[in-house]
């Protein structure tokens, strides 16, 4: 029997936009040095992929000429991990075996009603959304499930990032340079889908009726992926973890 290599895992949302940009740049180098008749790619899907490429280094170069647009890009970033942790904790807890934390999430639930994914809206409504979120966390009744399920300093350091992303951005918007700010959460968001899609017929072609061509370009995605996940723990100081232990490290800082 035939053995077939599996595409490996990456965590996209996790790489900043310089190193999602030279990720996607790589993997459409992969595609056309395979050539996209023999991969099984449509062409309209490979314009529309290169599209939103070059719109996303675009983005980069603007993001490397103004220091506010890069630190705006990590503020927003920085305060999505945030959210994404706080939605989490109360829907895991919902299930937890301990009673007090299950009813302290069940009490907080109206904060999955009303805001769970607020970090996918653009970044002004997304501002506005964060303030009503704090200002719904004030109320009485949340202060004791929110101190029991240890969600008091996420709220303290959301406000915090939210604060400066808004300061800043108010800077920007006084100086003129608003008009520069390429919105790459969305953006992102797109080339996601674009990405799942091409890299899931590449791997598909390939288990169906490999060719050179498709087998190569398994293994070139999968040392780039590689490459790229090295690349993203050095960044973070992270080389001496196995991936499963950086991502044990990373939720365990979010409630730190």
């Amino acid at each position: 029997m035939t053995s077939i290599t599996k595409l490996k895992s990456l965590s996209l949302k996790r790489l900043n936009n310089a190193e999602y940009g030279a990720f996607m740049d790589s993997f459409a180098q992969i595609i056309e040095q395979g050539t996209i008749a023999k991969l099984g790619i449509a062409e309209a899907d490979r314009k529309a992929f290169k599209a939103n490429l070059n719109k996303m280094i675009d983005a980069n170069m603007q993001l490397k000429k103004d220091e506010n647009s890069e630190a705006l890009v990590q503020l927003d970033n920085d305060r999505d991990q945030l959210l994404t942790y706080f939605f989490m904790k109360i829907s895991s807890e919902m299930r937890s075996p301990d009673p007090a934390n299950e009813e302290a999430a069940t009490q907080l639930g109206d904060f999955l009603i009303q805001y769970r994914g607020i970090q996918k809206k653009p970044n002004r409504q997304e501002t506005q959304l964060i303030k009503g979120l704090l200002l719904d966390a004030q109320q009485g009744k949340y202060t004791a499930p929110l101190q029991t399920l240890q969600l008091t300093t996420v709220l303290t350091k959301l406000k915090k990032l939210n604060e400066d992303y808004e300061q800043l951005l108010d800077h920007r918007t006084n100086e003129g340079l608003a008009a520069t700010f390429i919105a790459t959460k969305p953006l992102r968001s797109e080339i996601d889908l674009q990405y799942d899609s091409l890299s899931t017929k590449l791997f598909a072609l390939n288990v169906i009726s490999p060719i050179p061509e498709s087998q190569k370009a398994i293994t070139s995605l999968n040392n780039l992926i590689k490459a790229t996940m090295v690349a993203r723990r050095q960044r973070n100081g992270l080389v001496h973890l196995k991936p499963d232990e950086e991502e044990e490290q990373e939720n365990d800082g979010a409630g730190s």
